[in-house]
């Protein structure tokens, strides 16, 4: 069974709606949140004003469907409206406050206002408030907004009403025990009222479009229903600090102090066949009547970013270019609307280039690039690997081109992948050969022997190799006796990727397999005169030298072909006779 409080309130709710509910039926309670006339936490139930605001206003929890929640406090004695422009069919551009006092009825202390996507993608809001005291009735006002709108610290506001503003309107009436509700769009195509009963879609005032006119008390805004209002029917405690006019902090909250609400933005711009907005800043006020010209009284504001984007990528080198002025990359990624209403003309900037997703709905991801997400391709290149890269998101709150926006950024996401595997690695491999012959050649009055030689140099990895040099060691003391400076090798199976490091041409010259006696050498060849031989039966001489290759890759990476003090030995013999057999 219910408490007598909560019978009174279930009764009141019946009431407004028209029809009769037994006392001891279960309060109405929506899928996500309780609009139920106080701010506790029923045990396995959903969301209270408890668990959102904890226990100083602050600190409470905003998990699952509930996207954002906000806590404002104002105090006695601040931020009334002054001032005859301060008027709700007005834009806030001619409202004015000071600080003041208002009657203790008229006083908000805590206001509060929170956002839900629902399973189904409706987009829902609360909101609350309480005031000091609750001796007769009053009147509040809420206003949703898509722009920042707020006290400028000077007598002024900051912002500006947008088309699509939601308007709340709720008098605690019966002696401030039931509350009834209208909503209102600001409209500035609205001049004036259309008839002296507007209904849902026509105008109410200037620059106030009906979306709501059923003076309705709560039940499930998840069933259809597109508004409600409640108010507590008896005291109730509350988990942050509240003050009422006659009593001290902590006391309960007076019968009629309390206010709750929700909207379904979605049901309620769905009903004039619109889009919902979303929403960056809110306002709470008491006012002199339900009128929509009435006189405006204390009020108490905060953000209210309820319009959200957020955005993901990842990234991949997928190519670095041979002559080492950069590495090839690509990106992909994802955005997201996870705020409370659609977004308009969402772009992602990424690397320099835009991708168009138009519209993105609440709770909808998109894959840039895609056939959602159209733009050119998604490549960029960078002088090193790994590298860096950021993507930035925005999208409009609106469909018209005055509507503010929102935008959301990675952090630096480092592209340390290779796809495929490998393809950002240089690999420079660097190879050398030799092939010689002996001759006889005189010299002054001496008749010596002279080596003959040639051979190639061969790069056989990915990446050009530069400032290729062979140096020969003729005597095999250590020393270096010849360099022969190549320049550039291409990489592998291509044509520069090999050179005759003795004439620094494609191909090496063919070498006289027996030079005639004192026959120079062939164009294009080297040769030397060895001081020394290796004696080798029966009755040969072997001449040995030694030829090592280097350079740098690139990417500035020092190669060579063998470790330093070694390389390509070539043994060339001379024989009796001129000729030496196959085999010994």
């Amino acid at each position: 069974m219910q408490s007598s409080r909560g019978d009174a309130v279930a009764l009141a709710c019946a009431m407004l709606l028209g029809f009769a509910s037994p006392l001891g039926a279960a309060e109405p309670v929506v899928n996500h949140f309780e609009l139920d006339g106080n701010s506790a936490d029923a045990a396995g139930a959903p969301d209270d004003w408890n668990t959102l605001n904890g226990t100083t206003g602050q600190n409470g929890t905003c998990t699952g469907e509930c996207k954002l929640k906000v806590f404002a406090v104002d105090g006695d004695g601040q931020t009334i409206f002054t001032g005859g422009g301060s008027k709700d069919n007005a834009d806030v551009t001619s409202w004015q406050y000071k600080n003041g006092s208002v009657p203790p009825k008229d006083e908000i202390q805590n206001a509060y206002a929170a956002s839900y996507n629902a399973p189904n993608g409706d987009v829902i809001i609360y909101f609350g408030a309480d005031r000091e005291a609750v001796n007769g009735d009053a009147n509040i006002g809420i206003w949703f907004f898509q722009n920042q709108v707020g006290p400028n610290g000077s007598g002024g506001f900051t912002g500006s009403h947008a088309n699509g503003d939601v308007f709340i309107v709720s008098a605690f009436t019966i002696g401030g025990t039931t509350p009834t509700i209208q909503v209102y769009e600001w409209d500035n195509v609205c001049v004036g009222a259309d008839n002296n009963s507007p209904q849902v879609g026509q105008c109410a005032d200037k620059n106030m479009r009906v979306l709501f006119n059923s003076q309705q008390a709560c039940a499930s805004l998840g069933t259809g229903e597109a508004a409600c209002a409640r108010v507590n029917s008896g005291p109730i405690n509350v988990s942050w600090p509240y003050k009422p006019s006659k009593g001290a902090v902590g006391d309960p909250i007076p019968a009629a102090g309390f206010f709750e609400g929700g909207i379904n933005v979605t049901e309620l711009f769905a009903g004039i066949g619109r889009t919902r907005p979303c929403f960056a800043s809110f306002l709470v006020e008491t006012r002199s009547s339900q009128s929509i010209d009435a006189v405006l009284k204390d009020f108490v504001s905060g953000n209210f970013p309820q319009c959200r984007i957020s955005v993901a990528k990842s990234c991949a080198c997928n190519a670095f270019r041979p002559d080492g002025s950069g590495f090839d990359y690509s990106f992909r990624g994802t955005v997201t609307n996870d705020g409370g209403g659609t977004l308009f003309d969402v772009t992602v900037q990424d690397q320099g280039k835009t991708y168009s997703c138009g519209t993105l709905d609440v709770n909808q991801t998109k894959n840039f690039p895609s056939a959602d997400c159209t733009g050119p391709a998604a490549t960029f290149s960078a002088a090193t690997f790994p590298t860096t890269n950021q993507a930035t998101a925005s999208g409009r709150t609106g469909s018209d081109s005055s509507s503010p926006t929102v935008s959301a950024s990675t952090d630096p996401v480092s592209c340390n992948s290779q796809e495929p595997a490998g393809a950002c690695t240089p690999n420079a491999q660097l190879t050398v050969d030799k092939v010689c012959v002996t001759a006889l050649q005189v010299l002054g009055t001496n008749v010596v022997v002279r080596v003959d030689y040639t051979g190639r140099v061969h790069n056989g990895g990915n990446v050009n190799i530069n400032s290729v040099q062979v140096t020969e060691d003729d005597n095999a003391d250590g020393t270096i006796d010849q360099t022969f400076s190549v320049g550039t090798l291409t990489p592998a199976g291509t044509p520069g990727a090999d050179k005759c490091y003795t004439n620094n041409q494609p191909t090496c010259p063919a070498l006289l397999p027996i030079p005639a006696f004192n026959q120079p050498p062939v164009l294009g060849a080297a040769s030397y005169f060895p001081n020394n031989g290796a004696g080798m039966d029966p009755g040969r001489v072997q001449f040995s030298d030694t030829v090592r290759a280097t350079g740098i890759d690139a990417f500035g990476r020092p190669v060579a072909s063998h470790p330093a003090g070694s390389g390509v030995t070539a043994n060339c013999l001379i024989c009796p006779f001129g000729a030496c057999p196959a085999t010994p």
